[in-house]
């Protein structure tokens, strides 16, 4: 069941948590509602506290952030064995025969409030960046938590200065050389402010 976003934004959220996932494996993820890491981050998983946790998922693909989900249950190794066994890539993290998930570190998760999707530009200033990348910490803070989602909500208010870090330190590696880039973003989030 969804909330309206009044109540999503006056729930007690006690602290934050972004699952990153790749456009291509989108729609396997929204299908499941489960959302995994690597096995060794099977610790940093284990602190989302259902309830009391916010729950984000990034697009790293297109730069999109969506929420705001909640924890259906504890989180766990395996909830479903078979998330994204088939991913791109995942053959080497799951085995060869990609018997298993590449991603078993998982929390099976439930929709609160389906915000418009927000561009990075306009939340890169509450996240921390890893240094010289384009990838942020997965975990936030109450006051990060209830910021962001704040921004969801009215995304016209975040800064109008915001400059992402990784276009200043010199980690382009997001900033697509592909000039269709632009227009398959526009088709994937076609309801969403452009740049």
């Amino acid at each position: 069941m969804l909330f309206p976003s009044t109540q999503a934004l006056k729930r007690s959220w006690r602290s934050g948590f972004i699952f990153f996932c790749r456009h291509d494996s989108f729609r396997e993820t929204f299908e499941r509602m489960v959302f995994g890491l690597a096995r060794h981050k099977l610790d940093l998983i284990s602190q989302i506290d259902p309830g009391g946790t916010a729950i984000f998922l990034f697009d790293q693909t297109f730069r999109y952030l969506h929420g705001v989900y909640d924890a259906a249950s504890p989180p766990g190794l395996d909830i479903d064995p078979n998330y994204l066994r088939n991913a791109r890539g995942g053959g080497s993290a799951a085995g060869i025969d990609g018997a298993i998930s590449p991603f078993p570190a998982q929390v099976r998760v439930s929709r609160v409030h389906d915000f418009q999707p927000l561009e990075e530009k306009k939340f890169c200033h509450l996240v921390t960046y890893n240094a010289g990348t384009n990838i942020f910490r997965h975990r936030l803070a109450e006051r990060e938590t209830v910021a962001l989602l704040h921004l969801l909500a009215h995304p016209e208010e975040a800064p109008s200065d915001n400059v992402l870090p990784y276009e200043t330190n010199g980690y382009r590696r997001s900033i697509a050389q592909n000039p269709k880039f632009f227009e398959q973003r526009a088709k994937a989030y076609p309801t969403a402010v452009s740049m």
